[in-house]
């Protein structure tokens, strides 16, 4: 009997041992969106100038998706889990340039600008509208779901009142799969206006 229990005991520990799953759950479940900037005259990719500075952040929410970004030629945005359009508003402006707001040191109130900052009321957001639509994404029980995005359409509006030298031109859809993947899914297409 112990001769038949013994190599029963280890083959059973064996196979419990050999049956642990060892799983690489991502570190953040938040899929993102990769843009990369290209020069709407040459289609070639585009670094901004470390003198301009590119924020995003959604229309209808005080959320800041991309601060002040510079010197970059791409960048991340995260698409809306639970509706299947998102719409972004570009701002790109020179760092130096006041976003507005109330500085209550200086005592500039929002729209005055300082002696070395125009004004903020010359800057006027691009829009980027992206339709996408959600599928949730479950790999295992010991890791959070997440949701990947299938991009149906991008397109943008630049807006007739920008008074700054760069204004989003087109939008091309080059990846319509949002996931985990680090390859480019929009390229943004930047020129130059007659202004600054």
């Amino acid at each position: 009997m112990k001769r038949f229990l013994q190599p029963t005991l280890i083959g059973i520990a064996t196979m419990l041992l050999g049956a642990c799953t060892n799983i690489d759950c991502p570190l953040d479940n938040v899929v993102m969106m990769q843009c990369g900037i290209y020069d709407a005259e040459t289609e070639q990719p585009l670094t901004l100038p470390v003198e301009w500075a590119l924020s995003v952040k959604p229309a209808d929410r005080d959320t800041i998706l991309l601060n002040r970004a510079y010197g970059t030629e791409s960048f991340l945005l995260p698409l809306k889990e639970g509706e299947e359009k998102d719409t972004l508003l570009f701002f790109l402006a020179p760092i130096s340039y006041d976003t507005g707001g109330t500085d209550e040191e200086e005592g500039t109130q929002e729209g005055e600008g300082t002696e070395n900052q125009p004004a903020a009321t010359s800057i006027e957001p691009d829009t980027l509208f992206v339709n996408h639509i959600g599928t949730p994404h479950f790999e295992s029980v010991d890791c959070p779901a997440s949701v990947f995005h299938n991009i149906t359409e991008a397109t943008t509006k630049a807006s007739p009142k920008n008074q700054l030298r760069w204004t989003l031109d087109r939008v091309k859809l080059v990846r319509n799969t949002v996931n985990y993947d680090d390859i480019e899914n929009l390229r943004i297409y930047l020129r130059t206006t007659d202004n600054q």
